[in-house]
């Protein structure tokens, strides 16, 4: 069988920055403060 991944998720924010710090804030406090994981990537 193949390898295959399955992710779960109900939003994605795509951003650097300020624009996408306030996105990732404003749709934490709609939902009631979910869990929120931050990923970066350096090159």
């Amino acid at each position: 069988m193949g390898n295959q991944n399955s992710y779960d998720y109900d939003y994605i924010v795509i951003g650097s920055g300020f624009g996408g710090s306030v996105s990732a804030l404003r749709l934490a406090e709609k939902m009631g403060g979910i869990p929120l994981s931050l990923f970066a990537y350096l090159t």
